[in-house]
């Protein structure tokens, strides 16, 4: 009996362990939305992300800087339970250290995070360009460096991007939004662009 109880309590765990894993690979994937649709969007004002356990981040669209109570590794790294953004007073501040991150550094980590989690993307259709070369941060996957070089000199769609760059189609549609989000891609001329749900 006791080697049934200890057997139902490890199935136990390992169930409770996947559900926490999709809850946080979900909340993490719907604050990458609301960043992404925020920039978008034009946001400019200051807002509050609230993302459970009392931690929060104040993110400022003009500037893209981040005031946080939690290092970008954690935020990657920790179940968010993620509430209704609002918009920050001039004065907030957290019991513990703040810490202060660049709000394209944490989309780069958000979007390789995904990727590593096989959480699937939004499709874009159409053909775009690289403006200008994205920060280091998104150069950290094998082959991205490859990517940004094609790109940069032609118009391409997410395939023509997959084939110069050996990256799948899975990982350019990641970096296509987050390039998309923070205006250094573009949609070609005449391009009938657009995003669909994945």
């Amino acid at each position: 009996m006791t080697d049934v109880l200890e057997a139902a309590a490890a199935l136990y765990d390992l169930a409770r362990g996947a559900v926490q894993r999709e809850h946080a690979r979900v909340a993490l994937h719907a604050l990458r939305d609301l960043l992404v649709g925020d920039l978008l969007a034009g946001e400019r004002r200051r807002t509050l992300f609230p993302v459970g356990d009392g931690h929060a981040m104040v993110v400022d669209f003009r500037t893209g800087e981040i005031t946080s109570s939690m290092q970008q590794a954690e935020l990657l790294g920790r179940p968010l339970l993620l509430a209704d953004p609002q918009r920050a007073s001039d004065t907030v501040s957290w019991p513990g250290a703040i810490h202060t991150l660049r709000l394209s550094t944490l989309l780069w980590g958000m979007t390789h995070a995904l990727i590593d989690q096989g959480v699937s993307p939004h499709t874009i259709n159409g053909r775009y360009q690289l403006i200008r070369p994205p920060e280091p941060a998104a150069l950290s996957r094998p082959s991205t460096s490859r990517l940004v070089a094609a790109w940069t000199q032609r118009a391409m769609s997410v395939a023509e991007a997959a084939a110069a760059s050996r990256l799948s189609a899975f990982e350019i549609l990641w970096f296509l939004s987050t390039a998309l989000a923070l205006g250094i891609a573009v949609p070609a001329a005449g391009s009938q662009a657009g995003t669909t749900q994945a």
